[in-house]
């Protein structure tokens, strides 16, 4: 077993979180993501800072809000991010 976490962040544009059965709806089936969501940590409370999509995958991967400094432009190479933050020392 690996002594790195293992990580994985679904975003999805324009897709709200009351489609997914895993929140409760019973009309559009989402059975893939709903079993996934039963073994992982859902985010029941998560509201965005930046809008819109570039500055709020920024937030995401910053832990930043970083609407107030980047719009579209790619992330900063000095900024730490959550996958450098897993990253091994030396990789």
């Amino acid at each position: 077993m690996s002594d790195r976490p293992n990580i994985l962040v679904i975003v999805s544009d324009t897709f709200r979180r009351d489609h997914l059965g895993a929140y409760g709806n019973r009309n559009i089936h989402t059975p893939h993501l709903d079993a996934f969501a039963r073994s992982s940590v859902v985010f029941d409370g998560h509201l965005i800072s930046s809008f819109p999509t570039m500055p709020a995958r920024a937030d995401i991967l910053t832990g930043t809000f970083s609407y107030t400094f980047m719009g579209w432009q790619p992330l900063p190479r000095d900024l730490p991010t959550l996958p450098g933050s897993c990253r091994r020392p030396g990789t």
